[in-house]
């Protein structure tokens, strides 16, 4: 299976009225399915305050510092076995639950 890179850019997300996201291990472009390979960039979600849970596969092999900083609606995470994370990559104001 073809491989695709997808970077989540500084701010792609931040302050919008996103609520939900799932990031998926595959996608199909003109027919073909590609394996996902997703890069999330510091503060990619900062601020979004409507945000209250994501579904992250495999295909985010890890998760940085403040990623979503500021996101204090977020509560539920769902995540890879795989996917390396830092503590510090969630808001600090908000107890989530990180289902692996």
């Amino acid at each position: 299976m073809a491989a695709h890179q997808l970077l989540i850019k500084v701010g792609a997300f931040a302050n919008t009225g996103l609520t939900s996201l799932t990031i998926p291990a595959t996608v199909t472009r003109n027919g073909v399915e590609l394996e996902l390979i997703v890069v999330l960039e510091s503060e990619s979600f900062k601020d979004n305050n409507y945000l209250s849970q994501i579904s992250i596969a495999e295909s985010v092999g890890a998760i940085i510092s403040d990623v979503f900083k500021n996101c204090n609606n977020l509560t539920s995470v769902t995540t890879a076995s795989t996917v390396i994370y830092n503590s510090d990559c969630w808001p600090a104001s908000n107890n989530i639950t990180v289902t692996i």
